[in-house]
């Protein structure tokens, strides 16, 4: 189990916004995957690579402690689950 704890609150602000601005980019990049699907008239050979750029980008994200898995808080300390390798925020993590 990893934790990510800041006791600084001008620190814990930095760590928010960081985490939001890679929160809106992935929001905008996945609108852009999202916009190009409906654009191409469903190509197969470009919607499948499309898919795996989508996937990989999902991916990323809840591999990353950017936002709790559960309620989307970016605002506080965030846990790793050792068994799923995703970020859980206090409200949410159950101790074993």
């Amino acid at each position: 189990m990893r934790k990510h704890s800041l006791k600084d609150i001008k620190l814990r602000r930095v760590r928010y916004e960081l985490r939001t601005l890679f929160h809106l980019f992935y929001l905008k990049r996945q609108q852009e995957i999202r916009n190009k699907v409906i654009q191409l008239n469903y190509d197969e050979e470009i919607l499948v690579g499309l898919r795996r750029e989508r996937e990989a980008l999902k991916n990323s994200y809840y591999d990353s402690p950017i936002s709790c898995w559960f309620c989307g808080d970016r605002s506080e300390d965030l846990r790793q689950d050792s068994k799923e390798d995703f970020w859980l925020c206090a409200n949410h993590w159950e101790e074993p």
